[in-house]
């Protein structure tokens, strides 16, 4: 996988739900692609849902759009956050 472009000021939800569908080969769910759209605007972003929901997409993909960002993931498992950093 390389990195996720998303042009500077090509913000539109529209545009960052096809790139995220290009990126990922399906569809993203909606919560993913207003998330990304946000943190693309420099906004701050919690997300609460179940697992296996795809909240660690969401963030990979903010992470994967440039140098320079910076991603915190609390997670309150540490086989869950052993998991998440090998991959």
């Amino acid at each position: 996988m390389g990195t996720l472009v998303i042009p500077k000021g090509a913000y539109d939800e529209d545009d960052v739900r096809c790139r995220l569908c290009e990126w990922w080969e399906q569809e993203p769910k909606s919560y993913q692609v207003k998330g990304t759209h946000a943190i693309l605007k420099g906004e701050d972003v919690i997300v609460h849902a179940g697992t296996g929901s795809g909240k660690s997409r969401l963030l990979a993909s903010c992470l994967m759009h440039g140098e320079g960002r910076v991603g915190i993931c609390a997670v309150p498992l540490v086989d869950l956050a052993e998991d998440q950093v090998r991959g």
